[in-house]
């Protein structure tokens, strides 16, 4: 007999549970280019996150870190340029790096010009979440690990379709050892949530301790909820 059949045999007690949500980013290295006119130019350099992120940050750079630079085609010097700023504003990443006329100014060797345009480049550590079908699935899994155990969660049979811009419904089938649970429910990410805000309902039924040890049937299943 079915989970479910089971379950509208008899009333279950409901237990408030909390498991933990993960906020699942993603990341990536991006590589900026620099370009500055003179040894007391500014130079900036943008990436465009895709659509849908939220959340997003860059680890590295921070302001103040040092920036080797390329002074007219051809001089390597290291800690030439600093950066002065890495602003995100919407979707857009802004980095901003000025050349230290300290720095950059003179000949260090032979031929090298005083003062001459010079070009950099430095690799951004980003993240970001964007609140999709397979950012849900890795939420609900998430929330069976923690709600049940992970071997629910592995074997976890996960369908989640949209329901707003950053709104889930999902449900989910399971089963670990002689025991199986279902649920269903809904996920949403705020503009400003770093974790998911869930609501579930979960049925679990021993098969064990209703049709082998023939215990009473409200002593083999549970439903609970999950809010956070």
């Amino acid at each position: 007999m079915r989970l479910r059949t089971l379950l509208a045999l008899a009333g279950s007690a409901v237990v408030m549970l909390a498991p933990t949500a993960v906020a699942v980013a993603d990341g990536r290295i991006v590589p900026l280019s620099f370009a500055g006119a003179n040894c007391g130019a500014v130079a900036n350099a943008t990436y465009q996150l895709p659509s849908g992120a939220r959340l997003a940050y860059a680890r590295t750079p921070v302001v103040a870190d040092w920036v080797g630079a390329t002074k007219a085609d051809r001089y390597s010097r290291q800690s030439m340029t600093r950066v002065t700023g890495v602003d995100l504003r919407g979707r857009t990443l802004t980095v901003t790096l000025a050349a230290d006329p300290a720095r950059c100014l003179g000949s260090a060797v032979p031929g090298e010009p005083v003062d001459a345009a010079w070009t950099a480049a430095l690799d951004v550590d980003l993240s970001w979440i964007v609140p999709d079908e397979h950012w849900a699935r890795l939420q609900t899994k998430s929330l069976i690990s923690g709600g049940l155990a992970q071997a629910f969660a592995d074997d976890a049979t996960i369908r989640c379709r949209r329901a707003g811009e950053a709104r889930f419904r999902c449900s989910f089938g399971t089963y670990a050892g002689d025991s199986s649970a279902s649920g269903h429910g809904t996920l949403s990410l705020g503009r400003d949530d770093e974790f998911a805000r869930y609501a579930f309902r979960v049925q679990t039924f021993d098969e064990y301790c209703y049709f082998v040890v023939h215990r009473p049937l409200h002593r083999c299943e549970k439903a609970v909820r999950w809010n956070g």
